[in-house]
């Protein structure tokens, strides 16, 4: 009996080509936070992640919007991306408790959209 032979790429060849897309992805998103942060004006930095989980998260983005801040995780290979935005100790204002879908409305509100 003959061997049954592979049709289209492997495990391993499927997960790497998702790595790849969402470095890609994660890339063009921070390419984009540049954007808003050169064209906006507001208060932008990055501070020390507060409990960074077994060093994944490096650091936080914080931009200050007129609608509160907005804030991302950074790892490590992020932060290219963001050479030149001060580094700052942690302060009090550095976040204000803001969850995920908070930050998508304050978003919205900031782009005019409506849900």
């Amino acid at each position: 009996m003959a061997k049954p032979t592979r049709k289209g790429p492997s495990v391993s060849e499927k997960l790497e080509s998702a790595r790849a897309n969402r470095y890609k992805v994660i890339h063009e998103r921070n390419l984009l936070l540049r954007i808003l942060i050169a064209h906006a004006g507001w208060d932008a930095h990055l501070v020390p992640a507060a409990s960074p989980e077994t060093g994944t998260w490096d650091r936080v983005l914080c931009i200050h919007s007129p609608e509160g801040q907005l804030h991302w995780k950074l790892s490590e290979a992020d932060q290219e991306d963001f050479e030149g935005i001060a580094v700052e100790t942690p302060r009090k204002d550095h976040y204000d408790g803001c969850k995920s879908a908070q930050k998508v409305e304050r978003l919205e509100t900031l782009a005019g959209v409506s849900q």
